[in-house]
């Protein structure tokens, strides 16, 4: 049987001021990884989540929420497209 395929969102503004306030206050980036996950934030928009509220470069916060447990099956899904685009674009393509 075939995995379900559930929508993911973006965060809104009120979201992301939260999720300062969260990180101001001591919840640990993994915390809030797991958190960002149980509300269904797509990959991309919890890597900005987590820059934004914890003052990381982007590949910092890439990293770390490619190698947190919840969204490295995502991760690891994107792995060929990623390669593909890599591999397009150093052809000359796009």
């Amino acid at each position: 049987m075939p995995a379900m395929i559930t929508k993911r969102h973006r965060l809104d503004d009120t979201s992301n001021d939260s999720l300062k306030a969260l990180a101001a206050n001591g919840t640990s980036p993994q915390d809030m990884i797991a958190l960002l996950f149980s509300q269904r934030c797509a990959i991309a928009a919890a890597i900005v989540a987590i820059r934004a509220s914890y003052g990381m470069t982007l590949a910092e916060a890439k990293r770390l929420v490619a190698a947190n447990e919840h969204y490295a099956a995502v991760h690891d899904a994107n792995l060929p497209l990623h390669d593909a685009l890599a591999r397009h674009a150093g052809e000359g393509g796009a």
